[in-house]
C-alpha cells in the first residue's frame, strides 16, 4: 500500500481538495497500485471540520464530492506512515521540514513539482478569496495530482 498526504495550513481548501481528486482518479487510473490519500494542516484552528463550502461547491462542479472529509492536524507519525508528503506552497515545506523528525526517511515536496507543464511550483490558499479563484486553485491542484499519478505509475 502507498500512503500519500496532502498538506495545506488549515486543511480546509488546498489538501482535500487534493486528497479528493487523488481518491477518485487513483482509483480510476491505477487501482493496480494500491493508493490511498488522505490530508492534514499545518495550523488547523478547528480539527474535524469540513473543508470550506466554496471549496466543497467548485470541486463538485468539476465531479468531486469532498463531502465526507474533515480537517486535521499532521502528526509527527505521519511522516513515517506516509511514503510521500505533498506540500501546497513553499510555507507548507518548510513547517513540515521543521516539524520532521530527525529519523524520518520520507521527504516532503512541492506538489507541483511533479508538473513539467506548470512554471510556478506552489498553490496559494484561496481561502477568502473570490470563487474563480478557487477553481483556478482546483485546476492547479488537478494538474498536480494528475502529473504526481503519473509519476507513480512510471516508478
Amino acid at each position: 500500500m502507498k500512503y500519500v498526504l496532502f498538506v495545506c495550513e488549515q486543511n480546509t481548501c488546498r489538501s482535500p481538495t487534493a486528497e479528493a481528486i487523488f481518491r477518485k482518479l487513483s482509483v480510476r487510473e491505477v487501482s493496480s497500485l494500491s493508493l490511498t490519500g488522505c490530508s492534514a494542516g499545518t495550523r488547523v484552528e478547528a480539527p474535524e471540520s469540513p473543508p470550506t463550502p466554496v471549496a466543497c461547491s467548485v470541486a463538485l462542479q468539476h465531479g468531486f464530492n469532498m463531502s465526507d472529509l474533515k480537517a486535521r492536524m499532521i502528526d509527527p507519525e505521519d511522516f513515517f506512515i506516509f511514503r510521500h508528503i505533498l506540500a501546497m506552497d513553499y510555507q507548507i515545506l518548510n513547517d513540515l521540514n521543521n516539524m520532521r523528525p530527525n529519523a524520518a526517511v520520507t521527504e516532503p515536496k512541492l506538489l507541483l513539482e511533479y508538473t513539467d507543464n506548470i512554471p510556478l511550483k506552489e498553490i496559494k490558499d484561496p481561502y477568502g478569496k473570490d470563487i474563480a479563484t478557487y477553481d483556478r486553485t482546483f485546476k492547479l491542484i488537478f494538474a498536480g495530482v494528475e502529473s504526481f499519478i503519473e509519476h507513480l505509475v512510471k516508478r
